[in-house]
């Protein structure tokens, strides 16, 4: 009987909690929004490339002063855990322009029913296109070193695919020029 109950919770939370989503719960909504104001050149929909194709909108953060901040906030997710209206994450201007620091979120927390644990990213806005690459920082310790003439061994793993491949195209407002354009 227990089981039962927490599976009917667990179907019914999702959506109890998408109608409470506000201005997010259809595309429509956010691009009618957004079509009365004037936007950033990072502000708009967005939809993730690769497999799970999620929608998200980025619009800037009404309480923060000095530099403009941003917050991507889901529209439309195939994860069931990642719920209309949450906020995926924030995202601040850098001084180099159209690069943009952010903190997403890559956790869901059960309890608190939000995203959590931020992870840093470097994001860049190139002809409606924006590309997210993780900032790696990292300590390691070769112990072979330590070893008189190990070193020489040269055993390591690289993984050879870029880092700027993953990333957002350009929903709303449209691109003012095709990305792929017809030549004559």
């Amino acid at each position: 009987m227990r089981s039962v109950l927490r599976h009917i919770v667990l179907f019914l939370l999702p959506l109890a909690l998408t109608a409470n989503a506000g201005d997010y719960d259809s595309v429509e909504k956010v691009t009618q929004r957004m079509s009365d104001k004037i936007l950033d050149a990072i502000e708009g929909v967005w939809q993730f490339t690769g497999e799970d194709g999620a929608l998200v909108a980025i619009e800037k953060d009404p309480t923060t002063t000095g530099l403009p901040s941003y917050k991507m906030i889901v529209i439309d997710s195939p994860q069931r855990t990642l719920l209309p209206g949450s906020v995926m994450a924030k995202i601040h201007s850098t001084v180099k322009p159209d690069t943009f620091e952010a903190d997403i979120f890559t956790h869901f927390n059960l309890s608190s029913m939000n995203l959590d644990r931020p992870k840093k990213f470097i994001l860049t806005l190139k002809n409606a296109r924006l590309t997210i690459k993780p900032v790696k920082a990292k300590l390691s310790v070769n112990l072979l070193r330590l070893i008189p003439y190990a070193y020489r061994l040269g055993l390591s793993y690289r993984d050879h695919r870029p880092d700027d491949l993953d990333g957002c195209v350009r929903i709303f407002p449209a691109p003012p020029q095709p990305s792929n354009p017809i030549y004559l």
